[in-house]
């Protein structure tokens, strides 16, 4: 008999890891550091807080040493799917050790301030 994964088997060495982030009225940009789980990042989501702006705002992920991890891509991309668990998440693949820089930027000031939250799908080890 072939060995299958349950649903607990398959989920029970994921890890979530969140920071909320937020661009000011006029503001062009903002950068946090977010902690990350040991492991290997397989999937990421942006959840807004409040209406989008209507130009392109891009979120790229970095090496606390400015190494690009995820290029900047318009956070339009990063919104959860329908689709049920991990699934659900634009799918990545990085290896996490530790802390990473995560940036909202636009090529232009936006006329309202937005609020959100990056959501990582951590592949523990343990």
């Amino acid at each position: 008999m072939q060995n299958q994964n349950t649903e607990k088997d398959i989920f029970k060495n994921i890890e979530y890891n969140s920071k909320d982030l937020s661009v000011e009225n006029d503001g062009f940009s903002t950068e946090e550091h977010v902690t990350l789980d040991i492991g290997k990042c397989v999937g990421i989501a942006f959840h807004n807080f409040s209406t989008l702006p209507l130009q392109n705002v891009n979120l790229s992920v970095e090496t606390t040493q400015g190494k690009p991890i995820l290029l900047p891509v318009d956070i339009r991309d990063y919104q959860k799917s329908n689709a049920p668990g991990i699934d659900a998440y634009k799918r990545v693949s990085f290896q996490t050790n530790g802390k990473v820089n995560v940036k909202l930027s636009s090529s232009e000031a936006l006329r309202s301030g937005f609020k959100g939250q990056v959501v990582f799908v951590i592949k523990t080890d343990e």
